[in-house]
């Protein structure tokens, strides 16, 4: 379960500029447990991961003219491990014929996020974006593929050390007259 708490500031810093800033804090706790089949009250393997985080977030909104603006923002957030990924168990991937095992002593990822994104809107509903963001994950969940003794696919999830991730978003919509 998780059980979490969020405070915000959202004020006009001065004419046209606006700045939001918050902090969430979470404290989540995630069992994973894996029962004998013929003594369903006997546990083969349990684990907890219980971890508390400090997530902030900051933007700064210029908007230097009527229709548009200039964004700003970071923020952290994190990922957990999905039970799929953590469980240690054998099952079959129907669509890929792989054996997976999850692997239960993954870790939390977190993430730093910052972006970028300038907004023009020009009608009713219309508008025209461009933005970049960059995000480095640390400990980023990964799948590993090795081939078996038996000649087949086996697949278990490990945090890489680091990823890095960046990119340009363009948007718009127009209505047309035809």
């Amino acid at each position: 379960g998780t059980k979490a708490a969020y405070v915000e500031v959202d004020a006009e810093v001065r004419p046209l500029l606006r700045a939001s800033f918050g902090v969430r804090y979470e404290d989540a706790a995630e069992k994973i447990e894996t029962l004998d089949v013929f003594t369903p009250t006997r546990a083969i393997f349990a684990r907890t991961i219980k971890r508390d985080y400090l997530l902030p977030e900051g933007t700064v909104t210029w908007n230097f003219a009527e229709d548009q603006q200039f964004r700003v923002g970071a923020s952290k957030t994190m990922g957990r491990p999905q039970f799929r990924e953590l469980a240690p168990q054998r099952y079959r991937d129907v669509d890929t014929d792989r054996i997976l095992t999850g692997n239960p002593y993954l870790e939390d990822t977190q993430i730093y996020n910052f972006d970028a994104r300038y907004e023009h809107y020009f009608e009713n509903n219309q508008y025209a974006t461009a933005g970049v963001f960059y995000k480095r994950l640390n400990k980023p969940v990964e799948s590993l593929a090795l081939l078996g003794s038996d000649g087949a696919f086996q697949q278990t999830y490990y945090n890489a050390p680091r990823a890095d991730l960046f990119g340009v978003e363009l948007d718009g919509k127009k209505y047309l007259d035809i």
